[in-house]
């Protein structure tokens, strides 16, 4: 069966099973602070996505953690004691993202298996896509199409996500011009072009 950007199948790689239960330990330190300080979101399914496990796959941390939490219709008021960093980093071109939220982790006690610096930033983006397959389908870069679903502890990504996310490939995902200051900063990550318009 040919491959496409939306077929998802098994990828036995040692460093997809390590992804994955690196994923795992990322949702009980940081999505359990979230929902925490956020009761609210306690009963909206989420999960993690994009360049955050794309960064494991690699062997790298990630330089935040991405939750997203799906199927709202309205705005979610984030606590106000807990510190925000204002989230310009949007990849969607359409009206599906409801808010986006940087809260910044300072280091209450991380799993020391994570090896992640003590104070790390965990985007929380409100959208209204019912599904993450919805969810990923809008996602700008063919690397940040990797998926971890916490209710079914699995982890999804397409053969040809995970070739651009081990080779560090920047592939454009959909036929819209990327940003390109976000270009810019997986560049910086040791990124190279492959397929893009900015």
């Amino acid at each position: 069966m040919k491959n496409n950007s939306n077929t998802f199948e098994p990828i036995e790689e040692m460093n997809v099973r390590l992804a994955k239960k690196r994923a795992g330990i990322i949702n009980s330190v940081y999505a359990h602070f979230v929902l925490s300080n956020i009761p609210v979101l306690k009963t909206v399914p989420y999960v993690i996505a994009g360049g955050c496990l794309a960064s494991e796959l690699q062997g790298d941390v990630p330089r935040d953690i991405d939750l997203f939490f799906l199927n709202l219709s309205d705005r979610i008021n984030i606590p106000t004691h807990l510190e925000l960093v204002k989230n310009n980093d949007l990849q969607y071109h359409d009206d599906s993202l409801i808010s986006s939220h940087v809260i910044r982790y300072n280091g209450l006690i991380v799993d020391e298996r994570l090896k992640y610096p003590p104070s790390m930033d965990i985007n929380v983006i409100l959208t209204k896509f019912k599904t993450w397959k919805e969810l990923i389908d809008n996602f700008d870069m063919l690397h940040c199409k990797t998926v971890y679903d916490p209710g079914k502890d699995a982890f999804f990504i397409s053969k040809k996500a995970y070739n651009a996310a081990v080779d560090k490939k920047i592939v454009n995902a959909k036929n819209v011009p990327l940003k390109s200051f976000r270009v810019q900063k997986f560049i910086d990550r040791g990124y190279t072009i492959e397929n893009v318009s900015v």
